[in-house]
């Protein structure tokens, strides 16, 4: 009688407990899942946005490093236009005394209807480095070679500012809203000193 009983399987109630428990470990694992998968993407996303912001500032440290170099040796104003949120930088690198080809002279400029970083070199169109900036995302500032900040009003340094500029720092700072609704950010800063000043 008792191997009778041994042998009879699982009641319907056992099967019933069992799928239970098995729906209960996947709806939790799936969850976890779920939830590690989206912070993995954020993650990924942030790391994506700071990257193009520190791309975007070394472009713009390079390329204003070398403003107002001059193959001839004469020197000359490399900064031609520096305000809060725009930089011009202008450079002789074919040694002809003028700068007149395109890639002598670079423009760096924020535009607030587009909420973007742009790069134009002499009459071309401009090149996107970074988006999503918002207004005050891109800030420019202005130090001469004691280290004291010069003040750019709206329509920028005048001449004679711009030629006591040493160091420029610039910071850029993205936002921008991520596929869960939340919003990523990332900032970052670079301090450029110039390397052909002509005092």
């Amino acid at each position: 009688m008792r191997l009778a009983q041994a042998q009879r399987g699982t009641t319907m109630v056992d099967l019933l407990t069992a799928m239970l428990f098995t729906g209960i470990l996947t709806l939790i694992t799936g969850s976890w899942a779920q939830s590690v998968l989206r912070d993995s993407r954020r993650q990924q996303a942030a790391a994506e946005a700071q990257a193009a912001l520190t791309l975007a500032l070394e472009v713009i440290a390079v390329e204003t490093r070398g403003a107002g170099f001059h193959a001839g040796g004469d020197g000359m104003v490399g900064l031609a236009a520096a305000t809060a949120d725009r930089i011009e930088v202008h450079s002789d690198l074919d040694g002809d005394g003028a700068v007149a080809s395109s890639h002598e002279r670079i423009v760096f400029s924020y535009r607030s209807a587009t909420r973007q970083l742009g790069r134009a070199t002499g009459q071309g169109g401009a090149q996107l480095l970074a988006d999503d900036i918002p207004p005050g995302g891109f800030v420019v500032r202005y130090f001469d070679a004691s280290g004291n900040q010069l003040s750019a009003p709206a329509a920028g340094l005048t001449e004679s500012d711009r030629q006591r500029v040493r160091r420029i720092d610039v910071s850029l700072r993205t936002e921008r809203s991520d596929r869960s609704g939340g919003n990523l950010a990332a900032t970052a800063t670079t301090s450029i000193r110039l390397r052909n000043s002509t005092l």
